[in-house]
């Protein structure tokens, strides 16, 4: 009998310890799962922001103030070239960038090529990068800048800022400005802002990602059509390092006289809810903005 006894204690043990591990795996499995949805997740993000040409003339509000967000991401450009004797792309990773994807894999091409052959549209701002998509209250605010170049400030300008929270969450808050020569007669509107950027520091840039033959006499380098970035030769190491504005130019002051002024600004500050692999339009009565967001590969 006591033997009996003994194993029917034994069994009743085993089986309660078995139940205990098999609630543990349960458990671990779930929170493992739980911590996998809510982990942030990278997107492809491509946007275009366009001018209608024929716009009809509005009375735009002086009482706006432009300003960049204290947590902004710059784009950083793609350095991909032949010259890199690995044969691998340049990838360079900081806080204070989002790298830009290669226009071979942009998925708006058609759409942006409809828009510019059309004399109604300009493209402003065409441009394609990674990002990781998290909650609203970390959220960085992308910076968006493109158009002709006046006193050192594009006409395009603003940030986008994209969030997820069961639906990917977008913010524009994007100004357009008209520029006239200044012959003194000053402006009513409000200052812009000089947009955050970054200079490359880099000893061996020349061998590695840039050309040699297409630096300025100052030093600097085209990498687009109005994005022109300050190379700096003095570092022993290759880093990224940023820009900010001085204060008295962040407020829209200079020390200078100005060679224009701004005659107009027409904001745009939306919000809207989208799902990703969708093709979306924000609509305002001088800008058009494009959006597709897919899961990166």
């Amino acid at each position: 009998m006591h033997f009996a006894t003994d194993n029917k204690r034994l069994l009743q043990m085993r089986q309660t310890t078995f139940a205990g591990l098999a609630l543990l795996m349960c458990f671990t499995l779930s929170w493992s799962n739980h911590a996998a949805a809510r982990a942030p997740l990278p997107y492809h993000i491509e946007v275009i922001v366009f001018e209608r040409n024929n716009s009809a003339s509005e009375l735009w509000s002086h009482n706006i103030v432009l300003a960049y967000p204290p947590n902004y991401r710059v784009i950083m450009p793609s350095m991909n070239t032949e010259d890199d004797a690995s044969g691998e792309a340049i990838s360079i990773n900081n806080a204070r960038t989002v790298n830009e994807i290669a226009d071979s894999h942009y998925l708006l091409a058609p759409q942006a090529k409809k828009l510019r052959d059309k004399s109604t549209y300009r493209v402003l701002f065409h441009k394609a990068w990674e990002q990781t998509l998290g909650r609203k209250s970390q959220a960085p605010s992308i910076v968006i800048n493109g158009g002709d170049l006046f006193d050192g400030k594009q006409e395009l300008g603003g940030t986008i800022r994209f969030s997820v929270n069961k639906y990917i969450h977008v913010e524009t808050d994007l100004w357009l400005s008209r520029f006239t020569p200044n012959l003194g007669q000053g402006s009513t509107w409000p200052p812009i802002p000089m947009a955050p950027t970054f200079s490359i520091n880099a000893h061996h840039t020349d061998s590695r990602s840039l050309d040699r033959s297409g630096l300025g006499n100052d030093g600097s380098i085209n990498l687009g059509e109005t994005q022109t970035y300050q190379i700096n030769h003095a570092t022993a190491d290759d880093s990224y390092s940023y820009r900010q504005p001085n204060s008295n130019l962040a407020q829209g002051f200079s020390t200078t006289q100005n060679d224009y002024v701004s005659n107009r600004i027409v904001t745009m500050k939306q919000s809207i809810r989208m799902r990703s692999k969708e093709l979306n339009y924000l609509d305002h009565p001088v800008l058009g903005v494009l959006i597709k967001i897919v899961p990166s590969a």
